[in-house]
């Protein structure tokens, strides 16, 4: 059943929890002077994998992409020894590893970390899932604002972002706007086996 939150607890606590809060004193990469004021990338979102993976390099690191990650083994007192990976196209191959930062799905992790010595309790995770439709318009919206939430039960799509107002740096396009549409749904229901014609035609008719 679902449990109902006062609001003023649930924003203390956002409050608190900042990407700042997060970061080790005295290197405060993100500054937040104002409640109406966020950072983005000037290019993308891109742009943070991008200078990641540029850090990496200069530090002597080495990024393979198109890899992925079959199995990881384990020393005798249970750390984390070493990785199979398949690169694109290519046999498997083991590296030495002390530390696993991952983004993978938890199910796939789940799945990858089962292959191993690790012996993991029943995964009983349920979780949503998300259909995007991209959709270009000759419509302008004069107005600044950059994303709208839709949290009523009776409208189908959660959340619309024109990511051209992120940055004057994206997409800028004088003749026609460019929507992300986000929508809810669970893997296998109704909106997710949908065809797109039928998908968009909903995600129009909702924003008209």
């Amino acid at each position: 059943p679902a449990a109902q939150i006062s609001s003023e607890p649930a924003m203390h606590r956002v409050r608190r929890l900042t990407a700042g809060g997060l970061l080790p004193s005295p290197s405060r990469l993100f500054r937040r002077p104002s409640s109406n004021l966020f950072l983005y990338p000037r290019h993308g979102i891109g742009e943070l994998a991008e200078s990641l993976q540029k850090e990496i390099l200069r530090n002597g690191g080495k990024v393979l992409l198109k890899a992925s990650l079959k199995a990881v083994s384990l020393s005798e007192n249970g750390e984390i020894r070493e990785a199979i990976i398949v690169p694109g196209g290519k046999s498997e191959e083991t590296m030495p590893i002390s530390m696993v930062i991952s983004t993978i799905p938890l199910g796939s992790l789940y799945e990858i970390l089962s292959r191993s010595d690790m012996k993991l309790p029943p995964l009983d995770l349920t979780w949503r899932s998300l259909r995007l439709l991209h959709l270009v318009t000759p419509h302008k919206r004069p107005s600044d604002i950059q994303t709208y939430y839709f949290p009523e039960p009776a409208i189908t799509i959660g959340r619309v972002s024109e990511i051209a107002k992120y940055s004057p740096e994206l997409n800028q396009n004088k003749e026609r706007a460019a929507l992300t549409i986000e929508v809810p749904c669970s893997s296998g229901d109704k909106i997710w086996n949908m065809n797109e014609d039928a998908f968009a035609s909903i995600c129009a008719s909702e924003l008209c």
